[in-house]
């Protein structure tokens, strides 16, 4: 499930929970234009995506009937450039970044933690007739009886107090190490998602973090200083504000 924190989702479309309210309303649709233009007012570079970020905010558009990652357009541009057919890719949150990877990639492992959510996609893939995305359901469960120890993962999210991402951090520790040429963070506990994620990515393949310039993920952002960073900052499709993805070469 793609995070974004704004509302309750359109009525017809077929959208991932915290999708941003209805645009049926004029004056949703008066909001999101003045959003819109205040977002290209800090960005004018923005204006090279005018066409496919206005036709993304029209009614009857998502991320996963569009098969478009919910990420900023220029984070989208450098993965249409760097994903090839023969590369294994991994996914914390599940939405159009699942379409749109698995069409493109040998094989894709996809963790979502929604189950709601999860057959959603799950009827998506399947009508696209995609079978190369491996779509695994990973639930939060209750914390521990016991305290995580102090400088350990934390494996708690602020949006879902009381429940442990741990199992859904850990999934992709079944994988071998150096086995994935892109890890694509955006879901729930991303700094734990990010720790277990770091070994299993190949020598030179790359990190994604979607909402990079979120001030929660600073320390953790830090804690990756040793490897080249590159960021996409600006508009994306189905958002009026602009907001950041960051990539990191392992």
């Amino acid at each position: 499930m793609e995070l974004r924190g704004t509302g309750s989702s359109a009525s017809t479309v077929v959208v991932p929970p915290g999708r941003a309210a209805s645009r049926d309303a004029p004056s949703g649709k008066r909001k999101i234009a003045g959003e819109a233009w205040a977002s290209l007012a800090e960005d004018p570079f923005s204006v090279q995506f005018l066409g496919p970020w206005f036709w993304s905010l029209l009614p009857g558009h998502s991320p996963l009937e569009d098969s478009i990652p919910w990420m900023t357009f220029r984070a989208i541009r450098w993965l249409r450039a760097y994903v090839r057919p023969g590369m294994a890719a991994f996914e914390y949150g599940s939405g159009g970044s699942t379409m749109f990877l698995a069409k493109r990639v040998r094989t894709l492992v996809t963790i979502e933690s929604d189950a709601a959510w999860y057959e959603v996609v799950s009827r998506a893939l399947r009508a696209a007739g995609i079978t190369n995305a491996d779509l695994r359901l990973v639930p939060p469960e209750l914390p521990h009886a016991a305290k995580v120890p102090r400088g350990s993962v934390d494996y708690e999210a602020p949006e879902m107090p009381g429940r442990t991402f741990e199992a859904y951090a850990r999934s992709i520790d079944t994988s071998p190490d150096a086995s994935f040429d892109l890890v694509c963070v955006d879901g729930y506990a991303r700094p734990a998602c990010i720790a277990h994620a770091l070994p299993k990515i190949r020598g030179g393949g790359y990190l994604l973090l979607d909402n990079s310039d979120w001030t929660v993920y600073r320390d953790m952002i830090a804690s990756l200083a040793k490897y080249p960073r590159t960021d996409f900052g600006g508009v994306g499709p189905f958002q009026a504000t602009s907001w950041r993805t960051s990539v990191w070469r392992i």
